[in-house]
């Protein structure tokens, strides 16, 4: 008998796995591209319950990031944290989620290694609760593309790494990183569902 039921037991199990990868979706719902180096983009995978994605050096995963507003007036900030394509299923709230490394502490855990910072939303150079306040007449006025600015992303990307791991990104942070972490994020209207090219 216990020939048989493992093997069936073994199959019922496989779907929760495959699921769990497939809660991203093939394609992203938004792309955004740094003003100052195209080889640097966000690429916004899922928005249930949070945007939720990935930030692209040259194609190749760097950086899980999660995309929120606060309570009340709805500040929108964003949660960088080490990539990460799992789905933390133990958070009542949200991001992807990193293995504990917290004495005491294990399984995945949300907020371990995790850094946050601001989103200031632009529509060319008009906030976008202003232009979502206009006439269909005054936002054609606007000139340019929606975009993005993460306040503090350069110093959350610097201490995201143990004070090991730190010294590599020196050359990094000092560099290139500092001025793609200044910049905006220009999103793109045809690679973007229309919520997320707003409010993203």
């Amino acid at each position: 008998m216990k020939r048989f039921l493992l093997p069936l037991i073994a199959a019922l199990a496989l779907p929760t796995a495959v699921n769990a990868e497939s809660s991203w979706n093939d394609k992203p719902i938004c792309v955004l591209t740094n003003e100052h180096s195209s080889d640097y983009k966000i690429k916004i995978y899922q928005d249930d319950p949070h945007w939720t994605g990935i930030l692209f050096y040259k194609d190749k995963e760097e950086w899980s990031l999660t995309f929120d507003m606060t309570n009340g007036y709805g500040t929108p900030f964003f949660i960088i944290e080490k990539f990460s394509k799992v789905i933390n299923p133990y958070s009542k709230y949200y991001y992807t989620g990193q293995e504990s490394n917290i004495v005491g502490k294990s399984g995945n855990i949300t907020g371990n290694e995790t850094r946050m910072g601001g989103r200031v939303r632009l529509v060319g150079n008009v906030p976008v609760y202003e232009y979502t306040s206009r006439s269909e007449d005054e936002k054609k006025k606007v000139k340019g593309s929606a975009r993005t600015l993460l306040t503090g992303l350069g110093s959350a990307f610097h201490y995201i790494p143990t004070y090991a791991e730190r010294q590599k990104f020196y050359k990094i942070r000092d560099g290139e990183w500092f001025r793609v972490s200044n910049n905006f994020w220009v999103k793109d209207k045809n690679n973007c569902e229309p919520r997320a090219y707003l409010y993203l």
